[in-house]
């Protein structure tokens, strides 16, 4: 965690190799855990947040109406990660359903 001094002090963000052309950088684990990850499920797809499944579903759109119900339920709204068969992580739109930004191998 970078300390406010260093915030205050630097004008550009420090960069490290896995960030993208504009700055954007993979999730660590912490902020997976905390957020909701879909993975490949053997009928479909599961999503999980803090190591419990919050929904499961074999069409992508029905998966994403459950996600965005437990949110509404729990009033949390945190970042929604897929998680490919490869580990590949992409963000997922959680208004489209869409793969938005960059994604991570």
């Amino acid at each position: 965690m970078r300390r406010l001094a260093n915030l205050i002090e630097r004008s550009e963000p420090e960069q490290t190799p896995d960030d993208d052309e504009q700055g954007h950088r993979p999730p660590d684990e912490d902020e997976l855990r905390s957020s909701v990850t879909v993975q490949d499920a053997k009928r479909g797809y599961s999503a999980w947040h803090e190591g419990d499944e919050i929904a499961a579903n074999d069409d992508w759109d029905a998966l994403l109406k459950a996600i965005n119900a437990w949110m509404k339920k729990s009033n949390y709204y945190p970042d929604i990660y897929y998680v490919n068969e490869r580990g590949n992580i992409e963000t997922v739109s959680a208004e489209t359903g869409k793969f938005i930004g960059t994604g991570w191998v």
